[in-house]
């Protein structure tokens, strides 16, 4: 990518990487956010609607390597089977992946997007009960990629 996304901004702040209008474009009309500021994969935060578990979108800023999308390729095979590059955004790379290939059965997918040679965001969607195996999650989770870049980029 030509322009490097700095990230440090969402990693304090990991839920303004969407507003709260994308959120319920995504989500539904009635949407919270849930701050995982320590998670495990990186600072992230979770939208849903109240008292549901889905649908669902994660969003987690930076990550564990600092190896960027080459991470992702080079588990391709081991801790991903299921590795699948998407058409980028606005140049940056998108990867779909997973330990497996939810999408029809589950409803579920994760998307990494390149922001630098050494940062992704990574997107988790899971879908409503009503459109697993009909729409593909992946599909929605570069929308939401659209959306958390065009935030993103916009406080850059």
């Amino acid at each position: 990518m030509d322009i490097p996304i700095d990230l440090a901004r969402f990693k304090q702040a990991p839920c303004s990487g969407l507003t709260d209008a994308q959120a319920q474009e995504l989500v539904g009309p009635t949407v919270e956010s849930k701050a995982r500021p320590n998670g495990d994969a990186g600072p992230g935060c979770g939208w849903s609607p109240p008292a549901a578990a889905r649908p669902l979108v994660y969003v987690v800023f930076g990550g564990q390597t600092n190896r960027g999308l080459t991470a992702v390729y080079e588990a391709k095979g081991k801790a991903y089977k299921f590795v699948e590059p998407l058409a980028s955004v606005d140049d940056y790379p998108l990867v779909a992946f997973g330990a497996e290939d939810e999408r029809a059965t589950k409803g579920h997918c994760l998307v990494a997007v390149g922001t630098s040679n050494s940062e992704v965001i990574s997107i988790g969607l899971e879908q409503s009960e009503a459109n697993i195996g009909k729409k593909d999650p992946c599909d929605t989770a570069r929308e939401v990629a659209i959306r958390v870049l065009a935030t993103v980029r916009g406080a850059n």
